[in-house]
């Protein structure tokens, strides 16, 4: 997670609500007006080789109902801007 964080502010690219590597000024406008209060950042699936049993695991992870609410409200925003 760590790393996707600095490539990705690197690039200008922040995670919205990253009080580390994130942009301050946009992190307190989503907090105000979209009550943004932790990272929004999210690996839905997941595959990997463990290292010592050298099997595969894969993990699902649905997104959290704050991440749900926040992803639909900027799904709306977009589509009233396209109209």
């Amino acid at each position: 997670m760590h790393q996707i964080r600095v490539h990705l502010a690197t690039e200008g690219a922040w995670i919205i609500g990253d009080t580390k590597y994130g942009n301050e000024k946009w992190n307190a406008f989503f907090s105000k007006y979209y009550q943004v209060t932790r990272q929004q950042l999210h690996a839905w699936k997941i595959d990997f080789l463990h290292y010592t049993r050298k099997k595969p695991i894969h993990l699902e992870a649905r997104l959290k109902s704050d991440m749900q609410s926040f992803l639909e409200i900027l799904e709306n925003k977009m589509k009233l801007k396209s109209e």
